[in-house]
């Protein structure tokens, strides 16, 4: 009932790609891995109903990644609100379905580049570090995409996140999703992601229905393993005693982070460290991740991975947080929607090992997101915005409500043109002002 806090030696990666993240039921750590040596990047799943203890997991898991080097991608389909803490603090924080989908794209056009380099050094494995760092994709409430009503945005989900499982481990590309059910309908009907994702590092936390813990256990269950249900709360002296003795539910403890951990075919059950929120967020996780730049993928991907270099560039303005679908993303200003297959300004071509870039072949092409391939600009747009920071640095908001004839992801990416051309800059995160002041 009883579980201590996390340490930054807790969250340190090992030899064997493992670190601790809470305490098994028989008092021995709880350790997963962020990657495995003979095997390459790993996939899994987290399922559990809210409150579950799904958020304090993903946390622990991403902080020992930022420990441990390795960059983190996280998409907070739900806006931010699932995974507050992490915002600032890894590589690629995604806020809400459009901006996990590019960010998808993007990861899956890196891929598509480690894979032709890797093919031309006749490699068929990863190795950390030489020459990329491991990169692992948190995807939290991906349920919401996946059955998202527009229907582009949910087959184009379902297309990259099985593709990055299938093919991600080989070149160091990990992808983990959190949902609160395993239900197919859930998961874009797609029963290939559940499958996959059970492959790797599967964690049941307390779940709404039976079915989705039969649904987790299908092929990965041990032989003889049986089991029960996590309860709501569990009771000093044993639940049966306190009904009995006329104790409510406010006297027992939360079952919170407590889940079934199914790992390199055996299966353990476990809790994860304590972390005590305070006003909406765990300031215990916070401090976890240091306070250390990101880690981030190598300049080389970043300009050859044609589509990432188009997203990646402008990943922490979150342009398309206040969109639910690419159409009102990209309503009306098709010609200034990001270049997905367009070299970023400046970009010479060349990669890692001084190789072309390889041309984007992901599924935009055959995928009518509306993204445009010519990446101009709202008329007039840059050049108010260039009048508004005359007199002064500007929040997004601000220049957004300054310009209500604009959709706010049509000045936030007249912002990032700016920048590429070098006219504007970022103060701090949100904030713009003139090159020239």
């Amino acid at each position: 009932m009883k579980v201590r806090k996390a340490t930054v030696e807790d969250l340190t990666m090992d030899s064997k790609g493992r670190v601790t993240i809470g305490v098994c039921h028989d008092g021995k750590p709880a350790r997963m891995r962020l990657w495995d040596p003979s095997q390459g990047a790993l996939r899994g799943i987290t399922a559990g109903v809210t409150g579950a203890g799904k958020s304090v997991l993903q946390n622990l898991i991403l902080a020992a990644e930022k420990r441990s080097g390795v960059v983190s991608w996280v998409g907070d389909v739900q806006g931010g609100m699932s995974l507050p803490e992490a915002e600032g603090r890894v590589d690629w924080f995604a806020k809400g379905p459009v901006e996990t989908l590019l960010m998808l794209t993007a990861a899956h056009a890196v891929m598509k580049y480690r894979e032709r380099i890797s093919n031309e050094m006749g490699r068929g494995d990863f190795a950390l570090g030489k020459p990329w760092p491991l990169i692992n994709i948190t995807l939290d409430e991906i349920n919401r995409l996946l059955s998202h009503p527009d229907e582009e945005m949910r087959k184009a989900t379902a297309y990259l996140i099985a593709d990055i499982q299938k093919t991600g481990r080989k070149v160091g590309i990990g992808i983990r999703l959190a949902v609160q059910s395993l239900h197919l309908k859930d998961l874009g009907d797609d029963d290939a992601i559940r499958q996959q994702g059970k492959v790797g590092a599967l964690f049941l936390t307390r779940t709404a229905s039976s079915s989705t813990k039969e649904m987790g256990l299908d092929g990965i269950a041990p032989a003889g393993f049986q089991m029960e249900n996590i309860p709501a709360r569990i009771y000093e002296n044993g639940q049966i005693e306190a009904l009995f003795s006329g104790a409510d539910d406010e006297d027992g403890e939360s079952t919170a982070g407590m889940a079934y951990m199914f790992l390199d075919g055996r299966a353990k059950f476990m809790r994860t460290f304590f972390a005590e929120k305070v006003d909406g967020v765990y300031p215990d996780l916070i401090a976890l991740y240091g306070d250390e730049p990101a880690n981030g993928i190598t300049e080389g991907e970043a300009r050859a991975a044609q589509a990432g270099a188009a997203l990646y560039g402008v990943r922490h303005t979150n342009p398309y947080a206040d969109c639910d679908t690419l159409a009102q993303a990209f309503a009306g200003t098709d010609d200034s929607a990001p270049a997905v297959g367009a070299q970023a300004p400046g970009d010479d071509g060349g990669s890692d090992g001084g190789e072309p870039a390889a041309p984007f072949s992901g599924p935009v092409g055959d995928i009518p997101f509306g993204l445009s391939n010519d990446p101009g600009e709202e008329p007039g747009l840059q050049d108010q915005i260039l009048d508004l920071l005359a007199d002064g640095p500007k929040h997004l908001k601000d220049l957004r409500e300054a310009l209500p004839g604009f959709q706010p992801s049509s000045v936030s990416n007249a912002c990032s043109q700016l920048k590429a051309k070098g006219l504007a800059k970022t103060l701090k995160r949100g904030v713009w002002q003139r090159a020239d002041s």
